[in-house]
């Protein structure tokens, strides 16, 4: 499916760029207070830094403060970082003109970050907690979102056939 979402590849790469941040902030800078880095004051993630990967405006959402996600940054290069967050509401809104992507109180995922030669990506395994509401109305969990530079890929399933594609034209 071919989406127009203004901005939203400078988002994906933005929030690349912020986990990437934080796992240099904790596990190669941390200590090396000449680089300014102060270990009192963590990266922080918030929910429209999320949101913005699939084009929506937080503004356009809520009036209320924005949550911060709670980090676990990744402990190696294999590994997986963690960003949890509880909200009072779900969060529902439109991806192009009939998509729905639905996100529940209890927001959990993983993150694994793979760092390309052109580009980065984010391989979120959100174990089911985030879904996605397709035109003829099949609620699916999102086992894994691959959030690349132009394309937002869904797993619905353990099957590696069973996905939906966003290509992003901006």
């Amino acid at each position: 499916m071919d989406v127009s979402l203004s901005g939203v590849c400078e988002n994906i790469q933005k929030l690349t760029s912020r986990l990437i941040d934080i796992n240099d902030w904790m596990f190669y800078r941390v200590c090396d207070l000449i680089d300014g880095v102060d270990p009192t004051d963590p990266l922080e993630v918030h929910i429209d830094h999320f949101l913005g990967c699939f084009g929506a405006a937080w503004d356009d959402l809520s009036d209320k403060s924005r949550p911060v996600f709670d980090v676990t940054p990744a402990k190696g290069p294999h590994a997986c970082g963690m960003l949890k967050l509880q909200l009072e509401d779900p969060i529902q809104f439109a991806i192009g003109h009939v998509e729905q992507l639905y996100i529940p109180t209890n927001f959990e995922i993983w993150y694994r970050i793979q760092r390309g030669v052109d580009n980065n990506a984010i391989i979120l395994d959100t174990f089911d907690r985030v879904a996605i509401v397709t035109d003829v109305g099949r609620h699916c969990g999102a086992r894994n979102i691959i959030l690349d530079t132009n394309t937002i890929d869904f797993r619905l399933s353990d099957d590696e056939h069973d996905t939906f594609t966003i290509r992003i034209l901006s």
